[in-house]
């Protein structure tokens, strides 16, 4: 009676087996096509990977050859690799953090150059490039730094009401926006707005290394008679 129950078994397993084979054939086809795909999509992420590495890694070094320059066709030279390595990230790696880099470094040249206007641009743009990436508020401060440099307050209060306002509230450069916003309303004998902006400071970031200041600037104008 066991045997038989046994051979019963195995003949129903072969007959379903039998029965239903092509579907089962369709879905063992889409599970090895699935494993495929899987692979061949570690192996492109990979290669995008070391891709973006190698290219950033080479931007990284024209940028410090222009830095480390020791005359002005050194620098020329080294400018013309970094202008035309950024010019094939811009064409193959929109959207990544190579391009964001790219605009980054971009910037801090401008910057250097006293072309406060073209880094403002250039740092705005590192910001929009990979709004994810860690350099988005730190772009968004130079440019907040590059458009007060280059005389626009108004513009430079923006950048940094657009940090507090779309980072983690945890991130220092909220903390540095919240001071600079401050510095500025003070320049502008705003002193109300300027104490808000310190007392921001005070009441969250207790452990920041800008408290103190935003202390002393609160304790300054009470001590004026400013508010």
């Amino acid at each position: 009676m066991e045997t038989k129950e046994k051979l019963s078994l195995k003949e129903g397993v072969a007959f379903f087996i039998q029965r239903f084979r092509i579907p089962l054939l369709g879905l063992l086809g889409l599970l090895v096509i699935g494993i495929i795909v899987a692979v061949v999509m570690e192996e492109v992420q990979k290669s995008n990977l070391a891709s973006t590495t190698a290219i950033i890694e080479d931007l990284e070094t024209a940028y410090e050859k222009i830095n480390s320059a020791k005359d002005e066709t050194e620098k020329k030279v080294s400018q013309s690799t970094f202008d035309a390595v950024a010019a094939k990230i811009e064409a193959s790696y929109t959207g990544t953090f190579a391009m964001q880099r790219a605009d980054y470094l971009r910037g801090n040249l401008q910057f250097s150059a006293k072309d406060f206007a073209a880094a403002e641009l250039s740092f705005q743009k590192a910001e929009k490039d990979f709004s994810a990436g860690y350099l988005s508020p730190i772009a968004l401060m130079n440019a907040a730094i590059s458009a007060e440099v280059g005389g626009n307050l108004t513009k430079a209060q923006t950048y940094l009401s657009e940090i507090v306002q779309h980072n983690n509230q945890s991130s220092p450069m909220v903390v540095r926006a919240y001071l600079n916003l401050g510095r500025l309303a003070e320049g502008e004998k705003k002193w109300s707005t300027a104490r808000d902006a310190y007392q921001k400071i005070l009441d969250g970031y207790n452990s920041s290394n800008w408290t103190k200041l935003a202390r002393d600037r609160i304790i300054f104008l009470k001590a004026q008679g400013l508010l």
